[in-house]
Formats: C-alpha cells, sequence, structure tokens
C-alpha cells in the first residue's frame, strides 16, 4: 500500500458511473469529505442520461450521505454541480434537494471555496445562494482558500486557486487539498484538467506526495477543443507520473473510455525510460478502489439500443421540463 496510516475511499467518479470527485480522507484525527457532490449531463444526441445512469446516481448519493454522517468536515473545491449539491430540487442532473442537503450539511464543519477572490461570476452567485441556504444548518463555515487547518497531528493545506484548466479559462478556478500525517501525504487536485498549468503542479510537488486524485483533461471533446493544450497535459502528467507512487486520474478524462485508455497508455509509454516511474502506477478511481468500471456516460448512446428505456421513464422523459425536474425518474 502507498498509504498506509491515511485512508482514502473514493465515493464518486465518471469511471465509477457519474461525474463526480468525491473522496473520503480519514486520518486518526479526522476524517474529511472532499467535494460531497455527483451528477450527471448532457451528451450530444442524448441529452437526458439512461435509466442505468440515474439508478448510479442514486446509489452514489446513497453512499455520500451514509459516509457523510462519519465525517467532522466537508470541502467544495468550487461551485460546479458535480462537486457539491446545491440546496435545490433537480433531478434531471443532480438528484438534490431540501431534504437532501439538510441531512448532508447539517453540524458540519465546511471548508469552502471563497467567493472574495478568483471566482467568476456564475460561480460567485451560487456560492453566495449556497451560503445563506446552509448558513442555519452547518457548524462552521471556513472560507479556505491558500489556509492550513491543524487537527491533532493532521495539517490540512488548501491552495491558492488555480485555473479550471488552462490559464484564462472562462471557468473559474479551484482549490486543491493537501492531507499529511505522520509522514503520508495525499493530495486531491479536481477539475485542473490536465492539469496543464505549472503553478498547478508547483502546489502538487511541493512537498513529497504518496498519492494524487487528479481531474484529467476533457479527452472526449477533444476534436472541438481546438485551443485546448493536450499536449501540455500528457507532458505534466508525466512529471507527476516520475514523481508521485500512485496517481488516480478520472473525472472529465473518463467521458468517453476509449480517449481515456489511449491517453494513459501514453502517458505511460513516455515514462517508459524512467526509473523513478518504473514502479509507479497510474489508475482511474474504478481500478484504485477495486470496481469493475462503469463508464457509463461514455456509452450512454449504446446504452438506449442495447438497454430500451421502460415505458414509465419514456413517459417521464415526455414530460413538460419543469414537472420533469422535480420527479425522480423511474429506473425499474
Amino acid at each position: 500500500m502507498v498509504l498506509d496510516k491515511i485512508k482514502v475511499a473514493i465515493l464518486g467518479a465518471e469511471s465509477l458511473g457519474v461525474r463526480s470527485m468525491c473522496c473520503m480522507v480519514t486520518t486518526p484525527d479526522i476524517s474529511l469529505m472532499l467535494d460531497p457532490g455527483c451528477s450527471l449531463g448532457p451528451r450530444k444526441a442524448h441529452e437526458i442520461p439512461h435509466p442505468l445512469e440515474y439508478k448510479k446516481l442514486h446509489e452514489v448519493t446513497d453512499r455520500i450521505l451514509l459516509e457523510s454522517r462519519r465525517c467532522n468536515g466537508l470541502s467544495i473545491s468550487h461551485y460546479h454541480h458535480d462537486h457539491y449539491k446545491p440546496r435545490m430540487i433537480d433531478e434531471l442532473y443532480i438528484h438534490t434537494s431540501n431534504a437532501l442537503t439538510k441531512e448532508l450539511y447539517r453540524s458540519k464543519e465546511l471548508y469552502i471555496k471563497s467567493q472574495e477572490r478568483h471566482i467568476g461570476r456564475n460561480q460567485e452567485s451560487r456560492c453566495r445562494y449556497f451560503k445563506q441556504s446552509v448558513s442555519r444548518l452547518v457548524s462552521t463555515i471556513h472560507d479556505a482558500d491558500f489556509q492550513r487547518f491543524t487537527f491533532g497531528e493532521t495539517t490540512v493545506d488548501f491552495s491558492h486557486p488555480v485555473p479550471h484548466g488552462e490559464a484564462g479559462t472562462k471557468l473559474g478556478h479551484v482549490i486543491m487539498a493537501r492531507v499529511s500525517y505522520q509522514g503520508e501525504c495525499f493530495v486531491f487536485a479536481p477539475d485542473v484538467q490536465g492539469p496543464v498549468v505549472d503553478g498547478t503542479v508547483k502546489f502538487i510537488l511541493d512537498r513529497p506526495v504518496d498519492m494524487l486524485f487528479v481531474g484529467g483533461p476533457p479527452m472526449y471533446l477533444e476534436e472541438g477543443l481546438q485551443s485546448f493544450p493536450f499536449d501540455v497535459a500528457r507532458r505534466l502528467l508525466r512529471k507527476l507520473h516520475e514523481a508521485i507512487p500512485l496517481i488516480v486520474v478520472d473525472h472529465h478524462c473518463c467521458r468517453d473510455q476509449a480517449s481515456y485508455n489511449t491517453y494513459v497508455k501514453a502517458v505511460r509509454s513516455d515514462a517508459k525510460g524512467s526509473a523513478t516511474a518504473r514502479d509507479h502506477a497510474i489508475t482511474s478511481a474504478a481500478g484504485f478502489m477495486g470496481i469493475e468500471p462503469a463508464f457509463l456516460e461514455s456509452a450512454r448512446a449504446e446504452l438506449y439500443t442495447s438497454h430500451p428505456p421502460s415505458e414509465d421513464f419514456v413517459q417521464w422523459m415526455g414530460a413538460e421540463p419543469g414537472k420533469r425536474n422535480q420527479v425522480v425518474p423511474p429506473t425499474d
């Protein structure tokens, strides 16, 4: 095992069937849930997810709620809906409600991306509403940007805000987290899309890292994103692979299974001659958790053919959008 004293459990990710990077990090001092959210999303030709995707979304949400009961705190890296559960009703993509968020956030310490700096107008609005909507539920809300929190022998360092992908992106900024305990170190780098920025890599490698959970590049959009630095993502992931014993790379890069496999294979090949990378590993969230991969969004078109939805689901699909969004879709 790369980590012995720090326990990491990944609860949601694209290779586990949903859009998410939710994970639980536990030391003898603290249990911290990072990015307690999951969602689905639209896809060309099939904007409405398949029933099997909804079934997985409900399962992962239930898992997040169950694990949240034993955690001391929750952290939120940014305000995209696959990274936290907003206090609203949305059954089309998020599976969230007032009752669900009450259960998730009640009496918790929150460590969140600040709305005061390095945040776009849309995310600033979401952050403001979120804080207002949970302020009476939670124990405390901490702006976590570039802050250190100490719990016994455990330190949790949050990064300065880094781009959600390449520099200058309109997608805003995120904060990463580093959890250290008795010489072990785990780094959480959500939605850095590679990474593709040297400053992001600098925080990750600021001290020796045993395990990194990182959001990879949006391979499923490679043909349409001509300006995105996919070559930089490959180069920098190789650099991290050479330095870190275990990297779990998932999220955007896993929205297309074939291109993900090609990408990871290429990074491994690039580092083949490196002695330091020889005993290091790169895997998906499913691979890390020892679970059969479920690249459901990637397979959505095939699923609609191989597993036709029930009449009840088709009826739900045909409902007026405002009403459909208020009703949990039938998945049986």
